[in-house]
């Protein structure tokens, strides 16, 4: 397939289920030329450039780690791919089996200085948690309150160091921080990229690497909301990047074969949405739900990527204009609305409560 028509179904292929505000928008047009790159490798070893799709979620952002969003991977958004069965994994959207944990608590009102003392005792209880795992970017602790049947909540978001560099006998997920992938990787190079992945037996192997990693990160996460808050039940433990299955990629949500209720994350001054997905998505054909607000860029009226001199061209409330190589660390918030995109925009679940924030830690 000649390239104009790869990119004619990237563009096609970028299904738009985001709120279309000014950051969504922007990133729409830089995460064309990523679903471009993995079409093209995907073409390049027979699989369906036609079937495979990017779903723009409400939560559908530009990702903080470098390496993710330089291969052109957003947040907030799910990736289709069919590759007519032939075993097949990018490498660049570098899945580390982040999620959340969320439990029913059995006390009453919690002691903030109780949280506090056990969280020192953390490290020595798990040796395998990095002094960053929760609080490095936005993974933190919560604590919520349900007025109508006063009962509180708390939520551990969170991944582990080691999953990029390797743990115990699996070796790491991230392929700047081991060796182990070098000698089984292929490269694909496009106009925009040099596009890393495995075929056959190697993908097959991270693909399982990949389930190990996430089976551990969900029982440690688990065990360490039992230790903090013991007595807890656990009500929600699942992932939100990675892996829904060995064909589709998750940044920013979540996707099961059925209904269920989750969280949706939004900026910690806001109330807890949490919801019953009960529709699926047409496209997709599965059940999803975005895991946050995402990033948006503050002050933004409009912008633009412009592919051709690699920059983008950023446009704010009083009409001054940026033009900068690097969105990353421009100024930013967390989207508070994406709930309502999902619920009432796109009718794909309700509202069953809203849970009140009262203490976030990221110790």
């Amino acid at each position: 397939m000649e390239r104009l028509d790869i990119y004619e179904y990237a563009n096609k292929n970028l299904l738009d289920y985001s709120g279309q505000d000014s950051t969504s928008n922007l990133i729409k047009e830089y995460a064309i030329y990523g679903l471009y790159n993995l079409l093209s490798a995907i073409n390049e070893i027979g699989g369906s450039v036609e079937n495979t799709r990017l779903i723009a979620l409400p939560d559908f952002t530009f990702s903080r780690n470098e390496h993710r969003w330089r291969d052109g991977y957003p947040y907030g958004s799910i990736i289709s791919m069919d590759t007519n069965n032939i075993p097949f994994m990018p490498l660049g959207f570098r899945p580390n089996c982040c999620g959340i944990t969320m439990c029913k608590l059995s006390g009453g009102k919690i002691n903030p200085n109780e949280i506090l003392e056990k969280r020192e005792r953390l490290s020595t209880l798990f040796p395998d948690l990095s002094k960053d795992d929760l609080n490095r970017g936005n993974h933190f602790i919560g604590i919520y309150y349900d007025k109508e049947n006063s009962e509180y909540y708390s939520i551990i978001h969170g991944s582990f160091s080691f999953v990029k560099s390797g743990y115990q006998s699996l070796p790491g997920l991230y392929t700047d921080k081991t060796k182990y992938w070098d000698n089984k990787k292929h490269t694909y190079r496009t106009p925009y990229t040099k596009f890393e992945y495995l075929i056959d037996d190697a993908a097959i192997e991270y693909y399982n690497a990949f389930k190990a990693y996430d089976k551990i990160t969900k029982k440690n996460r688990e065990k360490i909301a039992e230790f903090l808050f013991e007595g807890c039940n656990i009500i929600f433990n699942e992932t939100h990047e990675g892996l829904f299955n060995e064909h589709t990629i998750i940044l920013g949500a979540y996707v099961m074969n059925h209904p269920f209720s989750c969280p949706i994350m939004l900026s910690s001054e806001t109330n807890l949405p949490i919801v019953e997905i009960n529709k699926i998505i047409s496209d997709l054909g599965f059940y999803a739900c975005p895991h946050g607000g995402g990033y948006y860029l503050t002050n933004m009226k409009d912008g633009h990527y412009n592919s051709q001199k690699s920059v983008y061209e950023i446009t704010y409330t009083n009409n001054a204009k940026l033009i900068t190589t690097d969105i990353r660390n421009l100024i930013y918030t967390y989207r508070t609305n994406t709930d309502n995109v999902w619920i009432n925009t796109f009718n794909l679940g309700r509202y069953t409560k809203k849970l009140q924030t009262i203490y976030n830690f990221k110790l």
